[in-house]
């Protein structure tokens, strides 16, 4: 494996993006630099760093031993190599290289074998033949290799194709060699070959337009590791080789197609960057080399300055400087070291900064992790169906309101420095009108690490808009990040359905209702004037009679057979009294006085309980059955509904005074159960009581 290192040439193709630098150019030098030792959350899973490269979403990919790290600046989140997600690549002859491309997938591949990481899962493609079924393209896949536009191109036997455009096809004319890199200037593909061979195709016509090499294919076969091509201008190539005889430099002129040796050393190079003032440094086993662009001119440097004390460049596998100029160097066994020219301050004995430190640019709002009531969210699962860096659309639940958000802005040089402003607007609100809240350390808001720590409690039901604002000297950068909280399902349109359902439903009961009362309350009047109609009328019938009598003999028409008791009417042997000739719409006088007696008998007894037919017989001095024949041939009705009728025709006049309660108006009736005369009294009257009462004052 030491060997293996040793050996290893690494390429990155690199440029200059005016848009992602400060704009400042100042001068490198690793001895003057002030690096760090990043172990910020616990550092990555292995300290043997093979390889670092920052993602299109600027997040930094991390390499090591069986691991690959994600880092935001705050956290290294660890994902494991299975042997699983490795795919065979038999067109790769070449140690260790990776390639992000434009499809947020990041390629790793190593002496024949290959692995592919999707970025928005953070997971590994276990079947890579599907991407490039769905690009197309079919067959054996030997090689992958990166342009400088973060293209993919595959290379299948004597072909190479775009993975983007599988129509753009190159036919290889050296089927032999192995490709291990290419470079587009302009609308021309450069191929570079394993022996050092340069091929140069038409990217329109897709046509082979010449072949160079600078060494012969037997002496380049000396050289066959890994080429890294560094383009700082439009007619240069520097091309770096590695292999049994060392590492070696050539410098490409596009213009005339020569070659020219720039510096040929007895170890291999690891790792190659560019880096702002036209400058390259290269990683070697025990040095980092600087070459400047301008002269040609060559520095060693043989040790770095970590906090304050220097120490020597001994196996470094890569070096590389990212889009806030910030250089990261990867170690065989001892971590990731950082340092930028932001940071450059004066260390006291304790590695204790004595000077201020200015800002550092771009930035870049991002979402680097979420807590729902409590609970961290895994991406896959709940709210995350992808890596939070992706994140822009939150939905939540009623039940998942009480939100806190994890924002970092990816500064690397100077998290501390770095200011949060944020403000919560309401779906139409105007964004302009709302002010801005700051996040300081004293409010809790920014974490040790440089993190927006936001809660968002108890969010009503809606759409809001978050704006988040980051900012470090002049530098700033904004990302708004849209957060729709559902409704709790009482207020749904799907319940709000059901709430005008229920509600027109209730409307229809209740006026059924009321009208139903209105219906029995006049049927219930109705009956109660039939009955004392009734009863009246047979009053005045009776008194018409006496009437009529006394005019006309002067004389009491009552018979008795007991004249001391006057409480006895004389009648035959079958209690039906006597009943004179009379006209068929008058009563007899027996008749009237009769009734006249059983009325006043049951009004008299109407409070006391158990009063019975049986008693109200005895008084008449007649028979049960006598009772029963004269009372149903007079009145239609047997004695107990007589005296039943009596009885709720009392009872019914005590509630309408609203006087007594139920009970009362029971024991007054003579009933000495409450349910028993609730139970008549609605066989009267068709209701309760209690509904005769509300009825009765409605």
């Amino acid at each position: 494996m030491r060997n293996h290192i040793y050996n290893i040439l690494l390429f990155v193709a690199l440029f200059a993006f005016p848009q992602w630098i400060s704009g400042s150019v100042w001068d490198f030098s690793p001895d003057s630099l002030v690096f760090k030792r990043v172990d910020t959350g616990g550092g990555p899973a292995n300290s043997h760093i093979v390889h670092i490269l920052q993602a299109k979403d600027g997040r930094m990919v991390v390499t090591s031993n069986g691991f690959v790290d994600i880092y935001d600046g705050a956290r290294f989140r660890h994902l494991a190599v299975a042997d699983s997600v490795e795919s065979a690549l038999p067109g790769c002859d070449m140690p260790y290289t990776v390639y992000a491309d434009n499809h947020d997938r990041v390629w790793f591949k190593q002496w024949g074998k290959y692995k592919c990481l999707n970025l928005r899962t953070e997971r590994f493609i276990t079947n890579i033949d599907s991407i490039y079924s769905h690009h197309g393209i079919n067959g054996q896949v030997l090689d992958v290799l990166c342009d400088d536009n973060n293209g993919m191109w595959v290379r299948t036997g004597d072909a190479l194709v775009n993975l983007d455009n599988p129509k753009r096809l190159i036919a290889l004319s050296d089927t032999l060699n192995a490709v291990h890199d290419l470079h587009i200037v302009g609308n021309r593909l450069y191929l570079f070959f394993n022996t050092c061979e340069i091929q140069c195709y038409d990217l329109k016509t897709l046509k082979l337009q010449y072949t160079c090499t600078p060494m012969s294919g037997d002496e380049g076969k000396g050289y066959s590791g890994q080429t890294s091509i560094v383009v700082p201008d439009g007619n240069r190539i520097y091309m770096f080789k590695s292999g049994s005889k060392g590492g070696v430099c050539y410098r490409f002129d596009i213009s005339n197609r020569s070659f020219k040796e720039i510096m040929h050393r007895d170890h291999g190079f690891h790792g190659v960057s560019l880096l702002p003032g036209r400058k390259i440094f290269i990683a070697s086993r025990d040095c980092v080399w600087s070459l400047s662009l301008a002269d040609e001119s060559i520095i060693r440097y043989e040790q770095f300055n970590l906090q304050g004390e220097l120490f020597g460049f001994r196996h470094f596998n890569w070096i590389y400087v990212d889009r806030q100029d910030g250089v990261w160097l990867c170690s065989y066994n001892d971590g990731i070291f950082y340092a930028h020219a932001a940071n450059q301050q004066s260390y006291d004995a304790d590695g204790v900064g004595t000077n201020p430190v200015p800002a550092v640019s771009p930035l870049n709002v991002m979402l680097v992790g979420m807590s729902i009531n409590g609970e961290r969210q895994k991406i896959g699962g709940g709210k995350l169906q992808e890596s939070e860096a992706f994140v822009r659309d939150i939905s939540l639940d009623y039940s998942d309101r009480n939100v806190i958000l994890e924002i970092s802005a990816l500064n690397y040089a100077l998290p501390n420095n770095t200011l949060y402003y944020y403000k919560l607007v309401g779906d139409g609100e105007d964004a302009d009108r709302r002010e801005w809240s700051a996040a300081t350390r004293d409010n809790y808001m920014i974490d040790s690490n440089g993190l927006l720590i936001l809660p968002l409690q108890n969010l009503a039901p809606g759409a809001y808009s978050l704006i988040v604002k980051a900012q470090c000297g002049e530098a700033s950068h904004t990302a708004t990040f849209r957060l729709n909280v559902g409704a709790p399902w009482w207020l749904t349109p799907i319940a709000f359905v059901i709430y005008f359902i229920v509600a027109v439903a209730v409307i229809v009961g209740l006026s059924s209702l009321m009208t139903l009362y209105s219906r029995r309350k006049m049927e219930r009047r109705r009956k109660e004037e039939r009955l004392l109609m009734q009863i009246h009328s047979l009053i005045d019938r009776c008194n018409e009679y006496e009437k009529a009598i006394a005019e006309t003999t002067g004389k009491d028409s009552k018979a008795c057979s007991d004249d001391e008791s006057g409480t006895c009417i004389i009648g035959d042997e079958n209690g039906t009294g006597i009943a004179d000739e009379t006209d068929d719409n008058q009563l007899s006088e027996a008749d009237s006085e009769f009734l006249r007696r059983a009325i006043e008998l049951v009004e008299r007894n109407v409070s006391t309980s158990g009063y019975s037919v049986e008693q109200l017989s005895a008084d008449l001095c007649m028979e049960r059955s006598g009772l029963y024949k004269k009372m149903t041939a007079i009145m239609e009705k047997t004695p107990s509904a007589f005296i039943r009728s009596i009885r709720m025709q009392k009872a019914a006049g005590l509630l309408k005074t609203g006087k007594y309660t139920v009970s009362e108006v029971a024991l007054r009736t003579g009933f000495s159960s409450t349910s028993h005369f609730c139970r008549v009294f609605q066989s009267e009257y068709g209701c309760t009581p209690g509904e005769y009462i509300k009825t009765e004052t409605i």
